[in-house]
């Protein structure tokens, strides 16, 4: 929800969670984000970690990491993802 004023006129404009997100970025950027949906970032996990020959996880495991902790820590190198903190695991990968 985002309170909007016009002039001497001032209204309020109830939104889904996603539209409350995007107008910041739409304010800083003057355009809306370009979001993945879950199903094409799916199929580029899956697609990579095909190319890379990784084996011995399931599809489920390398979407799982990408959404839980690739993207929602903001890890940007292998290294940084190797020694992160997992608070569902005793122990590190």
């Amino acid at each position: 929800m985002s309170v909007v004023k016009t002039g001497e006129l001032e209204w309020v404009a109830a939104a889904s969670f996603r539209e409350n997100a995007e107008d910041p970025f739409q304010f800083d950027f003057d355009g809306r984000p370009l979001v993945a949906s879950e199903r094409v970032i799916r199929n580029v996990v899956i697609e990579a970690a095909c190319e890379l020959k990784h084996v011995g996880f399931s599809d489920w495991f390398y979407v799982s990491e990408w959404s839980n902790v690739i993207g929602a820590c903001g890890v940007s190198s292998t290294e940084e993802y190797m020694n992160i903190e997992r608070t569902s695991r005793k122990s590190r990968l």
